[in-house]
C-alpha cells in the first residue's frame, strides 16, 4: 500500500479535494467510495458545524480513501485516483464529475492541480497527524484574514 506525505495531503491536497471533490453530490456521498470531508463540504456527523476546522478523523478517512485510490495500480499515473479526473483524450478513465462546460476537472497531465497530486502520489511519509491539521487550519484562517483585510 502506498504511503504519501501526509503533511502535504493535509497543506496541499485535502483543500484541493475538498474544494472540487467534497461536495454532497458527489464524493462527500457515503455511497462513494473516495469520500472526502470537511469544512464547507459534508461533515462527519451532523452535529458538527459546516465551517468548523476539520476534525483529524475527517481528514485520515479522506486521506486513507486517496491512498486507496492510489492502491489500484502498481504505478500512480494509472490509478485510479489521477486517472479518473483527467480527460479521456489524455489518458483518463470515465468520470461523472466534470465542470459546468462538460469537461473533467484536469484536461491534460500538465494541469498544475493534476501535477500536485501526483507529486503528492509520489511522495512518501507518515499518515497525517492533529499537529499537520491543527497548523493547516490555523495557516488557512491566517490567510483568508489577510484577504479580508486587503484593500
Amino acid at each position: 500500500m502506498p504511503s504519501p506525505d501526509g503533511v502535504q495531503f493535509v497543506h496541499e491536497v485535502y483543500p484541493l479535494l475538498l474544494r472540487d471533490c467534497g461536495f454532497p453530490a458527489c464524493h462527500g456521498a457515503p455511497e462513494r467510495f473516495l469520500r472526502v470531508l470537511g469544512p464547507g463540504r459534508v461533515r462527519e456527523t451532523n452535529d458538527i458545524e459546516l465551517n468548523d476546522a476539520p476534525l483529524l478523523r475527517e481528514v485520515e478517512l479522506s486521506y486513507a480513501r486517496a491512498v486507496s485510490m492510489l492502491a489500484t495500480s502498481d504505478e500512480p499515473v494509472d490509478s485510479l485516483l489521477l486517472r479518473k479526473p483527467l480527460a479521456l483524450a489524455a489518458g483518463g478513465q470515465t468520470h461523472v464529475g466534470v465542470d459546468t462546460f462538460g469537461q473533467n476537472l484536469f484536461r491534460d497531465r500538465s494541469d498544475d492541480d493534476y501535477q500536485l497530486l501526483l507529486a503528492w502520489a509520489l511522495s512518501h511519509g507518515e499518515p497525517p497527524d492533529a499537529d499537520a491539521v491543527d497548523r493547516a487550519f490555523t495557516d488557512a484562517l491566517a490567510a483568508r484574514e489577510l484577504l479580508e483585510a486587503a484593500p
